[in-house]
């Protein structure tokens, strides 16, 4: 079926992408899913993060960025290349842009999460 065969395609890119992945329930904001590229930047295992929100996963959320994310989600905007610096458990600071997206998995919606590292460039 063509549904299946299109999941399976996002479900190749998203797992494969050079850049770090979630995809996230946008009610309660519960990681349903996170790319190994995400995984590894924060150097957490991927079962320390499915099933919590990005603030429960001992990072600092530097600048308020996620909040004003979030902010720009429920009031229509669109997110795209947003500044988002984080501090993860090593004390690393890593400088990400994020962009999210609206996505439909099964007949339900969920943000896809892209944060793509620029800390390098800075």
């Amino acid at each position: 079926d063509e549904l299946e065969i299109s999941e399976e395609k996002f479900y190749s890119i998203f797992n494969n992408s050079p850049a770090s992945m979630l995809i996230s329930d946008p009610k309660s904001l519960l990681i349903m899913d996170a790319n190994e590229q995400l995984v590894s930047k924060l150097q957490s295992a991927k079962n320390e993060i499915i099933g919590k929100r990005l603030e429960d996963l001992g990072i600092d959320i530097l600048n308020s960025w996620y909040d004003d994310i979030i902010k720009m989600l429920t009031s229509g905007k669109i997110v795209r290349n947003f500044e988002s610096p984080v501090r993860i458990k090593t004390g690393e600071i890593i400088d990400f842009l994020v962009s999210v997206d609206y996505i439909r998995i099964k007949g339900y919606e969920y943000f896809l999460i892209t944060a793509v590292d620029i800390t390098r460039l800075k």
